[in-house]
C-alpha cells in the first residue's frame, strides 16, 4: 500500500469480461444401413451450419472514491496507505467496441462396418470451412481469416466375448480461431489470425469390461494427445502440447438400491515453445497451465425409498501451476494452485408425472481455486443449492 507502482501493476493484472452472444446453428444427418457382401455398414453422413456472433464491450472509465462517497482525490489510484476503505467502480461502453463473427460449414461422413461378429471398423472423414470475421464498431478495417480444414477418425474393435472388448482409435479435431478469444475483453487481435487453427490429434488404446449381466463394468484406456497451434492468452502461440495418461473408471450395482461410480485420470506430458520467444519460452518443458497431473471422482447413489433417491459425490483435482513471465529482470515464476477435495449432494424426489430435485454443489463450501492463468487465480464456485422441478405427460 502507498506505492502507485504497485497499484499500477494490480490494475493492469485486472481482468473484466463483458459480451453478448448468439448462435444460429442446423445440423442435418442422413443415416443409411446396407450390405456389401459378408460386410454390414452403417453410413452416417451429416451437414452443419453455424454462424455464431458475438459483441464485445469495453471500460468505458475506471474511478475510485473511500467509502464515505468522498472521491479519491489525493491519491489517483484511490489508496490512502493501509486502511482498505476504498472502492473502485468501472462501467461499461454502451455501445460495443467491436463484433466477432464466426461461419462454419461443414460436411462428414462415417461409415461403421461389421467385419466379423467379433471385429468392428469406424472410419469418418469431415471437412471444415471455417470464416472469422472481426469488425470494430466505431469504423476501420475489418480483421478476417478463412481455413478449410480436414478431420478424421478412425477405430478397430475387436469383440472376443460378449461385454469384453478392446479398441483402438486414431482421431483429429480443430478449434476455429474465434474460440481463442471466447471469455476475452479484447477484439482478436492480427497474430491470432495469422496463424494456422489450432488442431488436436489423440490416439487411444481401451478395453470395456462387463461382469454380472452388466452390474459391474470396468474401463481404462491409455491415451496420447498433441496439440499444434496452442494459442496461450497474453502470450501467443506455443508449437505444441502432448500429453498421455491413464484413465480408468469403475461403476457397479452394489445392492438392488446402492450404485456405486469412480473415476480416476492420472497425465503427464510438457509443452513445447519457441525459446527465442520471450513471450511464451517460460512455458517451455512445464506441463499444461492450470491442469493437474491426477483427477478422481467418486459417485454414490441411494435408493431410499421407491420414490426417494440421494446422492453424493466426491471429486478431487490435483496441484495446477501457472507460469508468469519474466519481467524486468525478474525470472520466470511458477505459481501453484493447490489440490483440492469438493463435495456434492442430492436429494430426489419421483413419481411417474413428477420430479422434485435439490442438488448441493460444494456442500462444505470448500474454498479452491478452479483455474488459473498466468498472475490470475480464478476461485472455484461456493456452495450452491439447484431445486428443480418437473412435470412429465
Amino acid at each position: 500500500r502507498g506505492d502507485n507502482s504497485l497499484v499500477r501493476r494490480a490494475l493492469n493484472g485486472m481482468k473484466t469480461t463483458k459480451y453478448d452472444a448468439n448462435t444460429l446453428t442446423n445440423h442435418t444427418d442422413f443415416n443409411a444401413k446396407f450390405d456389401t457382401g459378408s460386410l454390414k455398414h452403417d453410413v452416417l453422413v451429416n451437414l452443419e451450419l453455424t454462424r455464431e456472433k458475438r459483441n464485445n464491450y469495453g471500460i468505458a472509465n475506471l474511478r475510485f472514491w473511500d467509502a464515505d462517497g468522498t472521491p479519491a482525490s489525493a491519491n489517483p489510484y484511490g489508496f490512502n496507505h493501509g486502511a482498505p476503505k476504498e472502492r473502485y467502480h468501472f462501467s461499461r461502453d454502451v455501445n460495443h467496441s467491436s463484433t466477432l463473427t464466426t461461419h462454419t460449414v461443414g460436411v462428414g461422413v462415417s461409415d461403421i462396418v461389421e467385419i466379423t461378429p467379433q471385429w468392428t471398423a469406424i472410419a469418418g472423414v469431415r471437412f471444415n470451412h471455417i470464416k472469422t470475421e472481426n469488425a470494430p464498431s466505431g469504423g476501420g478495417s475489418k480483421t478476417s481469416r478463412t481455413d478449410n480444414v480436414w478431420t478424421y477418425n478412425g477405430s478397430v474393435i475387436w469383440t472376443p466375448v460378449e461385454g469384453h472388448n478392446a479398441y483402438l482409435t486414431y482421431s483429429t479435431a480443430v478449434t476455429p480461431v474465434a474460440y481463442r478469444v471466447t471469455g476475452q475483453n479484447d477484439s482478436l487481435d492480427p497474430s491470432q489470425l495469422v496463424a494456422e487453427p489450432e488442431e488436436t490429434r489423440t490416439i487411444e488404446l481401451g478395453t470395456k469390461h462387463a461382469f454380472f449381466d452388466d452390474a459391474l463394468t470396468v474401463n481404462a484406456a491409455l491415451f496420447h494427445t498433441k496439440k499444434t497451434q496452442q494459442y496461450y492468452r497474453d502470450a501467443g502461440f506455443i508449437d505444441h502440447i502432448k500429453v498421455y495418461g491413464l484413465d480408468m473408471e469403475v461403476a457397479g450395482r452394489i445392492t438392488d438400491k446402492l450404485n456405486l461410480i469412480g473415476n480416476l485420470v492420472w497425465a503427464n506430458g510438457k509443452m513445447s515453445a519457441d525459446a527465442g520467444n520471450p513471450n511464451v519460452a517460460q512455458l517451455d518443458g512445464y506441463f499444461p497451465e492450470a491442469a493437474a497431473k491426477f483427477t478422481a471422482n467418486v459417485w454414490g447413489n441411494y435408493r431410499i425409498t421407491e420414490n426417494v433417491n440421494a446422492g453424493l459425490g466426491v471429486r478431487y483435482v490435483g496441484d495446477r501451476y501457472t507460469h508468469v513471465p519474466s519481467r524486468g529482470g525478474n525470472p520466470v515464476m511458477v505459481q501453484k494452485l493447490p489440490s483440492y477435495t469438493a463435495v456434492d449432494a442430492m436429494l430426489n424426489y419421483e413419481t411417474r408425472s413428477y420430479r422434485a430435485q435439490l442438488n448441493v454443489n460444494n456442500l462444505f463450501d470448500k474454498k479452491y481455486f478452479s483455474t488459473g492463468h498466468r498472475q490470475q487465480a480464478i476461485p472455484g464456485d461456493r456452495r450452491a443449492s439447484i431445486v428443480t422441478f418437473a412435470y412429465k405427460f
